[in-house]
């Protein structure tokens, strides 16, 4: 079948440039992760990274068919009552 896949983009904050905002402002620490240029001078809102789940489609379809039995289940039951 496939998959279902949610996204979430993680967004660069002003207060990410304390240490990301230039080589002349950082800790060695950072240059050595990133290198010197790859992880500066991004502007606010840019997009660094996302974060994501991916669930295959037989789960979700296993899952809404179970909550569809129950439901119908329950509502038999309520006009049986009635």
């Amino acid at each position: 079948m496939g998959c279902c896949v949610i996204m979430k983009p993680i967004r660069h904050k002003a207060k990410c440039n304390r240490c990301h905002g230039g080589p002349a402002k950082t800790i060695n620490e950072v240059i050595d992760r990133y290198d010197s240029k790859s992880a500066f001078f991004r502007k606010e809102g840019d997009v660094i990274a996302t974060l994501t789940v991916s669930v295959p489609a037989n789960v979700i379809f296993e899952e809404a068919n179970k909550n569809t039995y129950v439901f119908l289940g329950l509502l038999l039951l309520f006009f049986l009552v009635l």
